[in-house]
């Protein structure tokens, strides 16, 4: 409601059924339930730079400051126990946070956008739920109160209380190369969430568990694995699982425009190529079995060839490949047939986009593996 200054809420109007007495209260123009134990909601255009929260607030809300834009500083006090789903989303100013120890639970996506932040305090027994820090770009390290059984600090970046399971990193990064420390045996998939300026990652020998489409800076060129790591491997940048039968993950920002494959290879896993603008071209072996989810979505490719033996591709692989204007069947490929008319086992790809579906003996093409694609021609490779 961009025409609104204020709001007044007249006496009577928002009250308790069961006992009459008002449900919320304004405190210096700030909306709070009744007791003030709730902290509801901040105009967006709050003129001060700093919010003192009120003493006997014991949560903030789901959105309750959300793109409060002049806000730079914010007060929380002691007693104050969860901070809600996306509280402060969209605070770009916001540079600094007084966290009270008393806070239990830092809710999803609770500092969301929040550009400003460039170190944040973990309190002694506080829950951070995923993706709290999503686009805090400014970001450059983190702190855990020692007390704090559930995660500890090590150079700036978040690990489980044992050290041995890599949570965060800084979202910022100073340096353009990090070694993940011996010890680690887990990686999550957010520990590379959204990270600007990371080029490099080394992954040591003891690593043994990398979670599914594990996310990764789109500034990412290279991934390296110690070559004594009995889990993963790498060839020319791209991870691997040992034994070379799956292609885990290209980094985003992979230098080459051609990605050649190694045969052997059954499974190029979800979301394996997928934002790799700079990729063109990918040489898929004889041996590929099945393309995984979002494997090549918003990637750069522009064409692109059914290995004769594959069996399945999975929703959205190829999403948003606007770049992608051909595709190539193998020729070893028995029984193809392409459906031209528009029937409900079409793909339906966007404006401007061919639509098809291929039916094979090889299995199964799911009906969005191509949406948002620019797909021209459909050919039998001789």
């Amino acid at each position: 409601c961009p025409e609104f200054d204020s709001v007044v809420i007249p006496d009577g109007t928002m009250q308790s059924v069961s006992d009459g007495k008002p449900c919320v209260s304004s405190i210096d123009g700030v909306l709070y339930q009744r007791n003030a134990k709730e902290l509801v909601a901040v105009p967006r255009d709050w003129q001060g730079d700093t919010l003192v929260v009120e003493e006997g607030t014991e949560s903030i809300g789901s959105q309750a400051v959300a793109f409060c834009r002049n806000l730079e500083r914010v007060v929380l006090p002691e007693g104050l126990l969860e901070i809600g789903h996306r509280a402060f989303y969209g605070c770009g100013k916001l540079k600094e946070i007084v966290l009270p120890a008393s806070v239990k639970v830092i809710g999803d996506h609770a500092f969301l956008q929040c550009s400003g932040l460039r170190s944040f305090t973990i309190p002694r027994d506080c829950l951070v739920l995923p993706d709290a820090f999503a686009g805090c770009t400014s970001l450059e390290s983190f702190r855990v109160d020692p007390a704090n059984e559930i995660y500890r600090e090590l150079d700036g970046s978040i690990y489980d209380a044992s050290g041995t399971v890599l949570i965060q990193t800084p979202i910022r990064f100073l340096k353009s190369a990090f070694r993940i420390p011996q010890g680690v045996v887990c990686i999550t998939s957010r520990a590379f969430d959204e990270t600007v300026g990371l080029e490099e990652i080394f992954i040591p020998k003891g690593v043994d568990r990398i979670h599914t489409e594990f996310r990764l800076s789109a500034d990412l060129r290279m991934i390296h694995v110690d070559s004594d790591n009995e889990n993963y491997c790498d060839r020319d940048g791209i991870l691997y699982d040992k034994r070379m039968t799956t292609l885990l993950r290209c980094p985003a920002a992979y230098t080459n425009s051609v990605v050649c494959v190694p045969s052997g290879v059954v499974d190029v896993a979800p979301v394996a190529f997928s934002g790799c603008h700079n990729v063109k071209r990918v040489i898929l072996p004889d041996t590929l079995r099945r393309i995984g989810r979002c494997s090549f979505a918003h990637s750069g490719l522009v064409s692109f060839t059914v290995p004769p033996h594959l069996q399945e591709i999975a929703l959205h692989s190829f999403a948003d490949c606007t770049n992608l204007l051909s595709v190539t069947v193998s020729s070893k490929v028995r029984s193809q047939t392409v459906r031209t008319c528009p029937t409900s086992d079409w793909v339906p790809n966007r404006e401007r986009t061919s639509a098809f579906r291929i039916r094979s003996a090889f299995g199964r093409t799911d009906g969005w593996a191509f949406s948002g694609c620019r797909l021209e021609t459909l050919s039998m490779a001789p």
